[in-house]
């Protein structure tokens, strides 16, 4: 059963970010494709105002999907394709701690809501954590996923205007081969496959975008069916879909 838990406080609905993190929003984006310097830079302003003062690092298997065309040009910082740009994301943790707390095996989902120009902010976005997840576990990844631990992913917080909840769930990950499925209790349904390039084998590589959740190169894919019934209604097929491997650190 889907219930919704405390997790690094924005268990409740429209929670707005720190106003402290407002300087992060670089007019060039440049913290979005954050470098290991970046990161530690970073982590060093965060840790000035409390928020950040414990490391992690987690690391595992990566996907999205989106209701634009393939492929996606929202990371190229141009507009959305539709009206809005509605994102699904799904991560699977192969290995990873935060402060000690073993994260390895666990999965989590985000659901997103942006206006058509992405870098225009007021993202409505939703989190899903593993219902397997243990008490101090569920803190950490809330913690990570949102942003609040620092990282890559907190360079994206500035963009997101409300948080509908954070909520546990039973998540499954798969991956085979260039497919990958994820599947959020009753909320949450997708899955992709990898597109193949010029040499047949192999999907397309964009290595650099100017916009993106994870800072590692993506794998161009197209999503299969999309249905989402949680904190708003999407179903789709056929769109975009990026995949790739991850790490987060701070």
């Amino acid at each position: 059963m889907d219930r919704t838990v405390p997790a690094a406080g924005l268990a409740s609905p429209r929670v707005r970010w720190p106003q402290i993190l407002a300087p992060l929003r670089l007019s060039n984006f440049r913290l979005l494709r954050s470098s290991s310097a970046d990161v530690h830079s970073h982590r060093r302003y965060l840790n000035k105002w409390g928020i950040c003062k414990m490391s992690y690092s987690v690391a595992g298997d990566y996907f999205e999907t989106c209701n634009c065309t393939v492929a996606c040009q929202c990371i190229m910082l141009s507009p959305a394709t539709n009206d809005s740009c509605q994102a699904f994301f799904g991560w699977h943790i192969t290995h990873g701690k935060k402060d000690g707390v073993d994260l390895s095996d666990l999965n989590v989902a985000l659901a997103l809501y942006s206006p058509k120009q992405m870098t225009d902010g007021g993202w409505k976005v939703a989190l899903y954590i593993d219902e397997r997840a243990k008490p101090e576990q569920a803190e950490a990844l809330g913690a990570i996923f949102s942003g609040q631990a620092g990282g890559h992913l907190a360079a994206v917080v500035p963009l997101i205007g409300t948080v509908t909840g954070v909520t546990a769930a039973p998540i499954s990950f798969e991956k085979t081969n260039g497919k990958r499925h994820l599947k959020v209790g009753k909320l949450l349904e997708m899955d992709s496959e990898e597109l193949k390039g010029m040499d047949g084998k192999t999907a397309p590589v964009i290595s650099n975008p100017a916009l993106g959740v994870v800072a590692q190169p993506v794998r161009v894919a197209k999503a299969g069916r999309i249905r989402y019934d949680g904190a708003w209604k999407f179903e789709g097929s056929g769109t975009n879909g990026f995949t790739t491997e991850f790490k987060y650190e701070a």
